[in-house]
């Protein structure tokens, strides 16, 4: 629409003794800025939606790596209930291999808690992100809501003045 607008225009330039040759080429100017406005909403548009897409994918993948995280804790946590337990039944010669399997076990609680604690923060860091992202994108539509309205407004007092 716009190359056809600017060739039209250019075209209605070059003639001399066209009636209402400035109305045409206002009207013509109008509809190239409005294309250039509308191709300019259209990027914002998708740039928001994939950003939004891809920001919620990593929450989501986020929210299960927490829950793996919690799990693995959770049965690091249990055998290490269980390597205590059996420790304080133990008695003699056994108590010594025990103690290193018990300060394995203890080794791998913490780390696993550790893991937990990482994958929350990045759960937070990503429910940040996304509700930044819906923020952004709230705010884009705002804007072009406006901006279509004006538009509309225009077109309106366009046409009323010509009639």
């Amino acid at each position: 629409m716009v190359k056809l607008a600017e060739a039209t225009r250019t075209n209605i330039g070059i003639q001399e003794f066209m009636p209402l040759q400035s109305l045409f080429t206002n009207a013509l100017l109008n509809d190239i800025e409005s294309s250039h406005l509308l191709q300019q909403t259209i990027a914002a548009l998708q740039a928001n939606k994939f950003v939004q897409l891809e920001a919620e994918n990593a929450l989501k993948k986020a929210k299960l790596l927490c829950m793996q995280r919690q799990d693995e804790y959770e049965k690091a946590k249990s055998s290490m209930f269980r390597a205590e337990e059996e420790h304080l039944s133990s008695s003699g010669g056994l108590a010594k291999n025990l103690n290193k399997q018990l300060e394995k076990k203890r080794r791998l609680e913490e780390e696993a808690l550790q893991k937990v604690e990482e994958a929350n923060e990045l759960y937070k860091v990503c429910v940040t992100n996304v509700e930044e992202r819906r923020n952004d994108l709230e705010n884009t539509k705002r804007e072009i809501l406006t901006q279509l309205r004006t538009l509309v407004f225009q077109c309106d007092l366009t046409l009323k003045a010509k009639l």
